[in-house]
């Protein structure tokens, strides 16, 4: 064969290395072209065959493939179904549990509030009985200062006089009274004031207990509330909720652009002319 030149005709007016077949009275000094990859000459039928089994087994494969992707899929369809069907189950007991936890959360706040209004009631008819205790032992101070200035003066008689009689032994009893009851009096006074500081500690404690027992049912009721949306809108860890803070992906370089080339500046028109 012969190799020759020729001189294109395109934009840039270079020259192009072509075949170029022989004219006919050449063709008695004209050779074969090169064979493809050396391959021996007559071995065409044997690559077509070797080429139409490489083909069939490729075919072969994927279909393989495609078989094996069509029963994957149909096992992942039948997964997602049964944890579609569990996460519903188990979401259907959380509630019932959270809805039976609310229940029981209600009841005991209604005894607290009982309770609560039982240990005000006490703790006014504490102080009541407190305050009646008080003016009780005060009473006792006329009847004591009276006393006092009886015996200051019945010590004033005469040495004749000075005697022990009915009347010192009923004063002396008036006042053994009086200081029985005084004594009486300031130990009950001492109790109602211990019974009192009980009873503000017991209602401080109630009140504790029904403010966390208040709250537990507003985070009871927040949770029967979530949906499986909303839950993942509150997890920050969870990119599909909108709100994943996580490490930010790398921003792709932009590649510079290259200058056109093959055109100039027309004088004329002012445009370009390729």
């Amino acid at each position: 064969h012969y190799r020759g030149s020729a001189r294109g005709s395109g934009t840039g007016g270079g020259s192009d290395d072509r075949l170029v077949l022989p004219m006919l009275h050449d063709v008695a000094h004209y050779g074969l072209p090169p064979s493809p990859n050396d391959t021996l000459h007559g071995t065409g039928t044997v690559n077509e065959g070797r080429r139409a089994e490489c083909t069939a087994e490729l075919v072969n494969q994927v279909a393989r493939a495609e078989e094996e992707a069509a029963q994957l899929s149909k096992n992942s369809d039948a997964l997602m179904a049964a944890v579609e069907r569990q996460c519903n189950a188990a979401s259907q007991q959380a509630n019932a549990e959270l809805s039976r936890r609310v229940e029981e959360t209600q009841a005991l706040k209604k005894q607290l509030e009982a309770q609560l209004a039982e240990t005000d009631e006490a703790i006014v008819q504490t102080e009541l009985t407190l305050s009646k205790t008080k003016q009780a032992l005060e009473s006792h101070d006329k009847p004591l200062r009276a006393l006092d200035a009886q015996f200051a003066a019945r010590s004033m008689r005469g040495e004749r006089e000075g005697i022990r009689d009915p009347v010192h032994d009923e004063m002396e009893g008036h006042l053994d009274h009086l200081k029985k009851s005084v004594r009486n009096l300031t130990s009950k006074i001492q109790a109602s004031k211990d019974l009192l500081e009980q009873l503000r500690a017991a209602k401080q404690h109630l009140q504790e207990d029904y403010r966390n027992k208040t709250l537990a049912q507003k985070v009871d009721d927040a949770c029967i509330k979530v949906t499986t949306r909303k839950a993942m809108e509150l997890d920050r860890k969870d990119p599909r909720g909108g709100r994943y803070q996580g490490l930010e992906q790398p921003r792709r370089r932009q590649r510079a652009v290259p200058p056109l080339t093959g055109f100039e500046p027309s004088t004329l028109t002012g445009g370009f002319s390729w």
